[in-house]
């Protein structure tokens, strides 16, 4: 159902070769793309491997691209209902709740320009914070290592390392953690900068300034405003409406990442681009599949069965 699921999602996200021209597919996979964008590497690596950017046709390099997104989408699958098991029991409403995260997608991603490391993030953010909460640290710096070259909001990562477990073990453990994950981070983006420099640069070439424009575009245009609300299929209101009702500890540290990811945005993004914000989705939908799940246990301990026998 994983595999049938990513290929319906799949055609929505097609893109035209050529789309975005600072940061097209080809120049990425050429590394001639604008910065920030050739930043994030690690799709264009993979997919020129074996052959150089510049000795295949379109049709095979956007063929070799949608087989990444192919992969990272149903990995994806996986990681969430793998996530999702944390907090609820049964196994097939983790199921549901995996497969209602494709068609969720469709909010972050529509009439949007498509970058290769969309969905992979999404994917190493879940994966990531599997490894968090079960503090498999072994598995977890080579995923962060890897999330870091596919986009720099890897970091927000260590946010959440800290968060989760600040108390759930001694203090300077969970410094060392949070301090060998930052010197990763800045060691791997140095990396990219000096082997990047040459190339055009967008804004300061570490990130783009969009704050004074989505400061106008919400002044001029505040249907840009309800636009951006509607990321994550507007489950945030929900979750935050209802955040007490979340029991689960690591659940309610990593929803704090949330607020904190948007305000990192703000200045460097623009405001209704709201693809991204989706490596935050699995974890908005995971809250709300809870606070869900507890109303459902909550209405039926209150009807219980009336076809079931009396005692």
């Amino acid at each position: 159902m994983t595999i049938l699921f990513a290929l319906w999602v799949l055609p929505s996200r097609n893109y035209p070769l050529g789309a975005n021209a600072e940061a097209s597919p080809e120049k990425l996979a050429l590394g001639t793309a604008a910065t920030p964008y050739q930043y994030r590497v690690l799709i264009p690596w993979l997919v020129t491997r074996g052959t150089p950017a510049g000795q295949m046709s379109g049709l095979e390099l956007k063929a070799r691209y949608w087989w990444t997104e192919f992969i990272a989408l149903v990995g994806l699958g996986f990681a969430f209902r793998r996530y999702l098991a944390f907090f609820i029991d049964s196994y097939g409403l983790t199921c549901i709740f995996a497969l209602s995260l494709f068609a969720l997608l469709q909010f972050n991603f529509r009439l949007q320009d498509y970058y290769p490391y969309d969905i992979p993030s999404m994917l190493f953010f879940t994966a990531g914070l599997i490894f968090i909460y079960e503090g498999k640290w072994w598995w977890f710096y080579p995923l962060f290592a890897v999330a870091t070259l596919n986009r720099e909001t890897s970091i927000f990562l260590t946010l959440t390392t800290a968060l989760v477990w600040f108390d759930r073990q001694p203090r300077l453990r969970t410094v060392g953690h949070v301090a060998v994950q930052g010197l990763l981070w800045l060691t791997i983006k140095w990396l990219l900068f000096d082997a990047y420099r040459g190339n055009p640069s967008g804004g300061y070439g570490l990130f783009q300034p969009q704050l004074k424009m989505n400061i106008m575009m919400v002044l001029g245009q505040p249907a840009t405003a309800l636009i951006a609300i509607s990321t994550w299929a507007y489950l945030w209101i929900p979750v935050a409406a209802r955040f007490n009702r979340i029991r689960h500890r690591p659940l309610r540290r990593t929803l704090l990442v949330v607020p904190c990811f948007v305000a990192a945005m703000l200045p460097v993004g623009v405001i209704n681009e709201v693809r991204i914000y989706a490596e935050l989705l699995p974890v908005v939908l995971a809250a709300a599949a809870v606070i869900f799940v507890d109303y459902l246990q909550q209405i039926l301990a209150q009807h219980p069965d009336p076809l079931r026998p009396a005692e």
